[in-house]
């Protein structure tokens, strides 16, 4: 795989970039074979934990000024990814600390 993912992927969380990073490290040394079915097992087991932990989400309503919203959508249109996903990863990233306004 020789370090690369194959594509770009900004909207990805530092912990998920780096779960993603061990996934494929596994694979190259040997540890998960994704060819063998208790591999695959393994592998399918792993993402779908990791699925169910991403997929936990709540819907919220906010208001805002047009203004923002259209800059919000180009700037996500600049970086390849649909507004809404943009935003939750912006508001996620407030929440763990790695963007603050204090």
């Amino acid at each position: 795989m020789n370090g690369s993912r194959g594509f770009d992927a900004p909207f990805f969380d530092d912990d998920e970039k780096a779960l993603l990073t061990e996934f494929e490290a596994a694979i190259e040394d040997g540890r998960i074979s994704a060819h063998s079915a208790s591999g695959q097992e393994r592998v399918r087991d792993e993402w779908k934990d990791v699925l169910a932990q991403s997929q936990k989400r709540k819907a919220v309503t906010l208001r805002l000024q047009e203004r923002d919203i259209t800059r919000i959508k180009t700037i996500a249109r600049e970086l390849g990814m649909p507004y809404q996903t943009y935003l939750a990863s912006v508001i996620h990233r407030i929440a763990t600390g790695r963007i603050s306004e204090r």
